[in-house]
């Protein structure tokens, strides 16, 4: 994860629309959460 964030950084360093960069981030941080949520809502209802 700690070299993804690097990339990411960098990116948002050299300028390439960073407004852009940094709504797609959020995005990305809400879908990660929501798919561990739904993993841990899936093993919940096994048992």
């Amino acid at each position: 994860m700690g070299v993804y964030l690097e990339s990411i950084n960098k990116a948002l360093i050299s300028g390439k629309n960073p407004e852009y960069m940094y709504t797609r981030l959020q995005e990305m941080i809400v879908e990660q959460k929501e798919y561990r949520d739904s993993k841990k809502r899936k093993s919940k209802m096994k048992k």
